[in-house]
């Protein structure tokens, strides 16, 4: 699919955010001002994954990888972050993060690259591809080496 053909989904999927939430909690995303930040290709595989990202009308940002991860944060935090078997995903806070830290079950770790995005969104995003056999144990945020954010894989 064309990469306009993309973009009209992605404003859609934005568009339709919220749809029956309560105000307060709908955000609201800018689907007009979407627009393609990055692509990458993750783990040498064959097709590459494009980051959209859209400011929200209240504040904060949605943003969604072609993979279909992604969301909306009604405001920046320090660390929001999803992963699943396959991938990580995350959102961080251009004012508080400079670094991302996976850290897995085996006691190894991996730091995703951060596709950084000026205002109205500031933030940064990142996508990880887990390698076969690993398990996250949690991921880290910091600045410098002050943690500023955590989120631990509970089992």
């Amino acid at each position: 699919m064309r990469s306009t053909g993309v973009l009209t989904l992605v404003r859609q999927d934005f568009a339709g955010f919220g749809l029956g939430s309560p105000p307060v909690l709908a955000p609201g995303a800018a689907a007009s001002q979407t627009r393609v930040i990055t692509s990458l290709r993750v783990s040498g595989g064959s097709e590459t994954d494009s980051l959209y990202v859209s400011p929200a009308k209240q504040g904060g940002f949605c943003y969604e990888w072609t993979g279909g991860a992604g969301g909306c944060e009604l405001r920046v935090a320090a660390l929001a972050v999803a992963w699943g078997t396959r991938r990580v995903v995350g959102a961080v806070s251009s004012v508080d993060v400079s670094s991302v830290t996976i850290k897995f079950s085996d006691g190894t770790s991996a730091r995703p690259e951060i596709s950084w995005v000026a205002a109205p969104v500031n933030a940064g995003f990142f996508l990880y591809e887990i390698p076969a056999g690993k398990i996250v144990a949690e991921v880290i945020a910091d600045d410098g080496g002050r943690t500023q954010g955590r989120v631990p894989w509970y089992v």
